[in-house]
């Protein structure tokens, strides 16, 4: 079986390729299962007009574009390609003033990504790319531990992401890291082992860690952002680090039909 749930398009401004480009490269390269989950733009009260454009926030699909292109171009899509199982989806980041949002949301699609980009803690705003160190990479985790708990999210996209600027991981990255696996098993969320950001993830350090964990639901996640990467040929190394580690993958998300 070939999945991918993790799938952007040229609504995000930082992808190429309609939906509909997605599903027929999906089809040509023999998948079953396609879940396409654009980049949302959460709602902009939650901080500072300066910190919502800094974020790229500001770039991502509008209500607009979400009602009128995006979910109709798949519920097209969904009547005219009978073919292949295609799902309905969003990556999103956890806010917890977000929560009447994220239920919304959940009313309309199949499933929601979470992938933490940047987060707010101690009344700080971070990037998760530039921010975090060895002194504060926890909060990082204690965020996703606190979006997981809410079970809105079963897919966690790349979690190792915290890892980006730390070039010699030690011991609170190993701790944050027991904190996101064991926070995916305890609320049943996949774990993402990232196809789109290799060198830089996925990574050694946090995979060996998730290998030693024994009920861990690992899913491989394209993250394409153009059409052509669905047929696979820049995931190697991804692959032979799953192979090295002995990791088991999902075929699907089990609380989809």
């Amino acid at each position: 079986m070939k999945t991918n749930y993790h799938t952007h398009t040229l609504l995000c401004n930082h992808a190429v390729g309609s939906v509909e480009d997605y599903i027929k490269e999906a089809i040509n390269n023999k998948f079953d299962i396609i879940g396409i989950s654009d980049h949302a733009r959460i709602p902009s009260y939650i901080m500072s007009e300066n910190d919502y454009t800094s974020e790229h926030l500001d770039t991502y699909m509008t209500e607009l574009e979400f009602n009128n292109i995006y979910l109709k171009d798949i519920r097209m899509c969904q009547k005219k390609y009978t073919n292949i199982k295609i799902y309905v989806s969003l990556e999103i980041d956890y806010n917890n003033l977000l929560h009447s949002h994220y239920e919304y949301l959940l009313g309309i699609l199949d499933y929601l990504v979470l992938g933490i980009h940047h987060f707010f803690a101690d009344g700080k705003k971070y990037n998760s790319y530039y921010d975090l160190n060895e002194d504060n990479v926890i909060l990082y985790a204690k965020t996703i531990e606190n979006a997981l708990s809410t079970g809105y999210f079963k897919y966690l996209a790349h979690p190792d992401l915290f890892l980006y600027s730390i070039n010699n991981p030690s011991k609170n990255c190993e701790i944050a890291s027991k904190m996101i696996i064991e926070s995916c098993i305890k609320n049943g969320c996949y774990l993402e082992i990232n196809c789109n950001g290799y060198p830089h993830y996925p990574t050694y350090f946090f995979y060996n860690i998730a290998s030693k964990y024994k009920g861990t639901k690992f899913i491989l996640g394209y993250d394409a952002h153009n059409p052509k990467l669905l047929k696979g040929e820049h995931i190697k190394p991804i692959t032979d680090l799953i192979t090295k580690l002995g990791l088991k993958l999902e075929e699907k998300l089990d609380f989809l039909d």
